[in-house]
């Protein structure tokens, strides 16, 4: 059974993760919308491979902030999510966890519930703080093209990337096996 100072710190530490992923998308906000002055009429959007323009678009404050209204956009649908899962007791029953039977997890006391719905959120929260971080990547390196007429290195998006697997398969890992624990499987 979880004690409800532990939970306090899991939420508090989930509440990091929320605040730390909204931070990154502030950061796009301010990186897209000083660039706006920097860009030419028409701009390069998307690259090839070999870091060839092409698909180009006129200059617009929705061509600029595009991609931080997507981010804002799933921020918000992510942290929604995370923060349903914890406080929903029916939650349970629509969230895709490994390894768990939702029938029998519905009939678990309510603090198995509960302790299985601050996993469910903690990997959540994870998932919010990747994809904030990529899409600030992702915007930065983009609009430095676009200001700058060069695609830089994919160094950073790879190496995001590679945390990310790694500490999906790591997380999705240790969420099973505490899943399994507390159900009693």
């Amino acid at each position: 059974m979880i004690s409800q100072e532990e939970s306090s710190k899991k939420l508090c530490g989930f509440l990091t993760l929320q605040f730390v992923s909204f931070i990154l998308v502030i950061v796009s906000f301010y990186f897209a919308i000083p660039a706006y002055s920097a860009l030419p009429n028409t701009f390069p959007v998307h690259f090839d491979l070999s870091g060839t323009p092409n698909r180009w678009e006129s200059k617009s404050w929705i061509g600029v902030l595009q991609l931080p209204l997507i981010q804002l956009g799933v921020f918000t649908l992510i942290a929604a999510v995370t923060f349903w899962s914890v406080y929903s007791p029916r939650s349970l029953a629509y969230l895709n966890l490994p390894q768990l039977d939702k029938t029998k997890a519905l009939k678990l006391p309510d603090e198995k519930q509960k302790e299985i719905r601050l996993l469910g959120a903690g990997f959540t929260s994870m998932i919010t703080l990747f994809t904030s971080l990529m899409f600030t990547i992702i915007n930065y390196q983009l609009l430095r093209a676009e200001t700058t007429g060069r695609i830089s290195s994919m160094v950073w998006i790879i190496i995001v990337v590679v945390i990310g697997l790694l500490g999906s398969i790591i997380s999705v890992r240790k969420l099973t096996t505490e899943v399994k624990r507390i159900s009693g499987e």
